[in-house]
């Protein structure tokens, strides 16, 4: 960093070497696969008995791992591989050892070790609606990917995902999301990328119900939204009240949600953001001047 040597590491390398250290690279090598020797923390979250983290060798099927974690609570859809950033994969992929050599062909990679398994009755193009939403609400907005691109992808998958269609949507979904790859200045848009396009290739029904037929009706709020937390995620709007200073620039940009008392200060009668405002909401606390307005995950 800065033009010096760096070491890059975390707890899990630590431990790695840790034990390398005591019993050798001959034993290290015993387990996974000879291009990825040794092992790797998964999280396993999602419509599974007995979501956590767990430790698997490397090259394990995807449906071993899942068996690890209890097995699926019922039938599965797909699973997400890699976290927020990582790629959708239909369920007969399940068999795709956990390697990078094979998992190269269909576009996916370990990445951030979280194996999430989505029940078949949840909407896959919602679900990445609300993860895109989150990585472009929480970037850093240092470089145009980032600060104009992520906000627009999200927006066009919130768009079919609340119902809310156009002819050219398609045609200018692909078109953003090929924007991004390459040209950020992390791997942040990169990873929202491959969220993106994994998902339009793996929900091709869901795509196609709600472009000719609207929004999908919602599955059981119990099993429905598995997403990496392993909890459903809600949007909701919230007010630093010490860094506010009334200058009421929330108000006029979403009106639907935000009042003003008679000094100006915001006030929320409801601080759950409906998904046709979701896109306003990025608006309103990317513009607040006092950096006072913010959108969680709940």
């Amino acid at each position: 960093m800065a033009r010096r040597p760096a070491l890059v590491h975390n707890a899990e390398t630590l431990a790695h070497l840790a034990l390398v250290a005591r019993h050798g690279p001959d034993w290290f090598r015993r387990t996974g696969t000879p291009e990825e020797p040794g092992t790797t923390l998964l999280t396993v979250p999602g419509a599974v008995a007995a979501p956590g983290v767990l430790e698997a060798a490397l090259g394990t099927p995807l449906a071993t791992v899942l068996e690890r974690a209890g097995g699926a609570t019922q039938p599965l859809r797909a699973v997400l591989l890699g976290g927020f950033g990582g790629t959708w994969l239909p369920v007969e992929h399940l068999r795709t050892p956990l390697a990078r050599r094979e998992l190269a062909p269909l576009e996916a990679a370990p990445g951030a070790g979280v194996l999430v398994a989505l029940p078949h009755q949840a909407c896959g193009l919602r679900e990445t609606a609300l993860l895109l939403g989150y990585l472009a609400a929480h970037g850093a907005r240092r470089c145009g990917p980032c600060r104009y691109g992520l906000p627009a992808v999200a927006e066009d998958f919130a768009a079919p995902a609340g119902g809310r269609t156009d002819g050219e949507l398609m045609v200018r979904l692909r078109r953003r999301t090929g924007l991004l790859p390459g040209r950020g200045a992390c791997g942040r848009p990169d990873g929202a990328a491959r969220l993106a396009a994994s998902a339009l290739r793996t929900f091709t029904e869901d795509v196609d119900h709600h472009l000719t037929r609207g929004r999908r009706a919602a599955a059981d709020p119990r099993t429905a939204r598995h997403t990496p937390g392993g909890m459903a995620m809600t949007r909701t709007l919230r007010v630093d009240r010490v860094a506010c200073t009334g200058r009421g620039l929330c108000a006029e940009l979403l009106p639907e949600l935000v009042d003003l008392d008679e000094w100006g200060y915001p006030v929320l009668e409801d601080s759950t953001v409906p998904d046709q405002l979701r896109g306003h909401a990025r608006r309103a606390v990317a513009a607040c001047p006092r950096l006072a307005l913010h959108t969680d995950e709940v």
